[in-house]
C-alpha cells in the first residue's frame, strides 16, 4: 500500500488523500521534491498510525494527520533520522509539529523586512499558535499585516517589541475582528508587555476598532522611546 501511495504522489505538488484511514499504521515517503502536503486542506484521521517515514520530500510543509492519541506514535524517522524512540508519550496534536518548527515556537525574533515578507508568504494555519514573545527591528509597514495575522490565532502571546520599523504608522487593523457572544473581543489575551522603540512614523496603536472590543486586559507595561 504504501508503495503504491509513493508512486502516485511521486509527481504530485499536493495530494488528495481520503479523510480517514482505520487500518494504516506506517507511512513511508521517500524522494518526493515535489510533494508539498498529504492534504488539499482537510485533516486525515489515522486512528491506528504507530510508525511515520518520511525521506527526501524537502517541500512537504504540513502533514495534517489529524489527533495522536498519547503513546499512539512509536517512531518518527525523519531524512534518515530518529525523531521518536518506542514507548515515548507524545503530547502533541499534530504530527506536523514535528516537521514544521512555527507549529511551536515560542519566542520569534524577526531581524528585518526580507525575513518578515518570507514569513507572511509561507504561514500555514499552525504556525505561531505557541508563541509567547514576537520581537521585530527594521521592518517595514509589512509588521502591521503580520500583527494583524498573529491576533487571531496568538492567544499565548505575551511580549511584544517592536524596534526601528520606520514607515510603521498604526500597529494592528481591527476592521475585521468581531465580539464573541457575550460581545467581548479574546484577542492577545496574554499580552503583558508592549514595548516600542524609534517607530518616527506611528500615529496610533490601532487605526480603528469599530466594534469597540479590542482591549489588552492584562498589559502590565507599555514601554515607548523616541516616539515623535
Amino acid at each position: 500500500m504504501v508503495r503504491v501511495a509513493s508512486r502516485l504522489l511521486q509527481e504530485a505538488k499536493e495530494a488528495t488523500i481520503p479523510t480517514k484511514f482505520s487500518e494504516t499504521n506506517k507511512l513511508h515517503f521517500e524522494d518526493l521534491p515535489n510533494l508539498r502536503s498529504l492534504s488539499s486542506g482537510e485533516t486525515i484521521e489515522l486512528p491506528s498510525l504507530e510508525h511515520v517515514i518520511v525521506n527526501h520530500c524537502p517541500n512537504l510543509k504540513k502533514f495534517g494527520l489529524g489527533t495522536i492519541k498519547s503513546s499512539q506514535l512509536k517512531s518518527l524517522i525523519l531524512d534518515d533520522q530518529v525523531q521518536v524512540e518506542d514507548n515515548i508519550d507524545t503530547k502533541i496534536a499534530h504530527i506536523f509539529e514535528f516537521l514544521d518548527p512555527f507549529s511551536t515556537i515560542v519566542d520569534y525574533i524577526i531581524g528585518d523586512s526580507k525575513e518578515l515578507s518570507k514569513a507572511i508568504d509561507n504561514i500555514r494555519p499552525s504556525h505561531f499558535t505557541n508563541l509567547q514573545l514576537l520581537s521585530a527591528k527594521s521592518c517595514d509597514e509589512g509588521i502591521n499585516k503580520f500583527l494583524s495575522i498573529l491576533i487571531k490565532r496568538s492567544k499565548k502571546l505575551e511580549i511584544i517589541d517592536i524596534e526601528k520599523c520606520k514607515t510603521l504608522e498604526h500597529l494592528f487593523d481591527l476592521e475585521e475582528l468581531m465580539p464573541d457572544e457575550d460581545g467581548h473581543g479574546k484577542y492577545f489575551p496574554m499580552i503583558k508587555r508592549l514595548s516600542l522603540t524609534e517607530l518616527h512614523q506611528l500615529a496610533c496603536i490601532w487605526n480603528k476598532d469599530p466594534t469597540g472590543i479590542f482591549v489588552l486586559e492584562n498589559l502590565q507595561i507599555m514601554h515607548i522611546k523616541r516616539w515623535s
